[in-house]
Formats: structure tokens, sequence, C-alpha cells
């Protein structure tokens, strides 16, 4: 659930001084619903997995959007699939972590 709100927020044309900020806000805030909702995962589990997941995809958003063939269809639909392939490992290595804890 935060890779996938990370992925929506990136896509948002956000100005890059604050996009990033919004990315994490987002992605923590999806994290702690969840843990919320889901006793088994935990609040702090949930936001930390945000966290994660939110700078993550804003990193590689921020250094993927500065290619000048992001502006066309299939550069632009790999990019947007490449923050789920690169945040899908730490995420789920950290939530692994954090719920044998």
């Amino acid at each position: 659930m935060t890779l996938a709100a990370a992925a929506i927020v990136t896509a948002i044309p956000l100005p890059a001084t604050w996009g990033w900020l919004v990315t994490t806000a987002v992605a923590a805030g999806v994290g702690l619903g969840v843990g919320t909702v889901i006793i088994a995962v935990g609040p702090v589990t949930g936001v930390l997995v945000g966290l994660v997941a939110g700078v993550l995809s804003a990193a590689v958003h921020h250094l993927l959007g500065q290619f000048p063939a992001s502006v066309r269809a299939w550069p632009a639909l790999s990019a947007a699939v490449l923050p789920v392939l690169v945040c899908g490992a730490p995420v789920y290595v950290l939530g692994r972590i954090l719920l044998l804890l």
C-alpha cells in the first residue's frame, strides 16, 4: 500500500522542491493507516515502512525525471514501474525485520 501511495503521488506533477516531502508524508500516512488497521503490522512498523517507501520512491522519481525521454510513453511507463522494483526489496526486508521483533 505504501509503495502504491508513493507511486501515485510521484505521478502528480508537483514541484521538486517539496514533492519529495509530500511523497514521503503520504506514504508514511498510508503506512500508519495500514498499521493501525492490521494489528499484526502495528502503527510503528507501518510508519517506518511508509517512510522508507516514500523516500526511496521520491529519490528514484527525482533521478529518473531528469531524463528528456521521460515525457514519451514507454520511458515514462518504465520510470513509473521502476520505483516499485527498486523500493520493493528494501521495504520487504525492513517489514520482515520489524515484524519479527
